[in-house]
């Protein structure tokens, strides 16, 4: 007796050259402030309380900030409840337009991604802050997720919502200056 072969035909990015695994997800606001007012809340960690989407997932989230206070080397844990998970990021370079964030869950799951927010201007004293998260699919999870909640569904929305928090306290703050 033959049994049934089942095949799962592979999209055209799984072959030779691409990737289903990998994703990226971007978003993009225009604040009405100079890049440098808008720098430190992102090259320093303590003030992403103020604007991060997940800061929000739990009100008693334990934070550990150390290595340098902002910039390069700049290093943020976290562990909370099971919304919020554990991880921890690290600054991993500053130019006068971006900031690169590594970030690495501990859990609900086990991930590794890439934050680079871009810092630009936008003529007058506009500027655009750009949020873009690079990382891949692993493992069972990965499989799952790619499936039924792929990351742009995921974390489009929340990257939105935080980039609407930090316009809404650069703002603020600028005004007051």
């Amino acid at each position: 007796m033959a049994l049934p072969v089942l095949a799962w035909p592979a999209p055209a990015e799984a072959q030779p050259g691409g990737s289903v695994a990998s994703y990226t997800v971007s978003r993009s606001v225009v604040i009405d402030a100079q890049p440098e007012q808008v720098f430190p809340y992102i090259e320093r960690f303590p003030e992403w309380v103020k604007w991060s989407p997940f800061e929000e997932s739990d009100p008693e989230l334990q934070r550990v900030y150390r290595g340098a206070p902002e910039g390069d080397g700049a290093i943020y844990e976290w562990s909370g409840n099971a919304k919020a998970g554990a991880g921890m990021m690290t600054i991993t370079d500053v130019t006068s337009c971006q900031v690169h964030v590594d970030t690495e869950f501990f859990r609900p799951f086990k991930n590794k991604t890439r934050h680079v927010f871009a810092v630009t201007p936008s003529g007058g004293a506009a500027t655009t802050v750009t949020w873009e998260m690079h990382g891949e699919h692993t493992g069972l999870v990965g499989l799952v997720s790619r499936a039924l909640m792929p990351m742009e569904k995921a974390m489009g929305p929340e990257f939105e919502k935080g980039l609407e928090a930090l316009k809404r306290v650069v703002e603020g703050d600028a005004a007051e200056e």
